[in-house]
């Protein structure tokens, strides 16, 4: 086959390159604190304590969205290499939880 037609399944190849050949280990490892205390406050810069406190507060309200970036975060500071970008998906997440903290703050 010419790769044309091969199935690309992005999450697997991602495990087997990471997680399975630990082959990340080559472009660098940071400790599994690294995201909460370097790379989370530069993503979110001004808004990283509404950030925080939007994930204790609204905890119940918004359970699914703190639950996903919870998990999403563990998950990810488990690997040993990272990258600012690997962040970038819970950002939605996190700017709705902060809009819901803000509301809830007015109220």
């Amino acid at each position: 086959m010419d790769g044309s037609t091969d199935w690309v399944l992005t999450a697997y190849n991602f495990v087997q390159v990471n997680v399975v050949h630990s082959l990340s280990k080559y472009f660098g490892e940071d400790p599994s604190w690294w995201y909460m205390a370097v790379f989370a406050p530069a993503i979110f810069t001004v808004l990283y304590p509404l950030v925080l406190a939007a994930h204790f507060t609204q905890a119940k309200k918004q359970y699914y969205m703190t639950a996903f970036t919870v998990f999403y975060v563990l998950v990810f500071s488990a690997l040993s290499h990272k990258e600012m970008r690997f962040l970038l998906p819970i950002l939605p997440f996190a700017m709705i939880m902060c809009a819901a903290q803000v509301v809830s703050m007015k109220e």
